[in-house]
């Protein structure tokens, strides 16, 4: 058992369980960063309709 546990800690590209993990966390970063990016487009357009707060202020 205690052979089993030392060689799941270690990485085993060969049990699909981990693989799958791996592809899905991947998958998942690059959603996000993806999403990172189309907030930022989304913002800086925002910011050519919508004048800055200190401007507003100063009315």
């Amino acid at each position: 058992m205690a052979h089993y546990k030392h060689h799941l800690g270690a990485a085993t590209p060969e049990n699909p369980e981990i693989e799958l993990l791996r592809l899905e966390l991947a998958e998942m970063k690059e959603k996000y960063e993806a999403i990172v990016e189309e907030n930022k487009k989304l913002k800086a357009k925002l910011a050519q309709y919508e004048p800055p707060q200190e401007e507003k202020r100063a009315e």
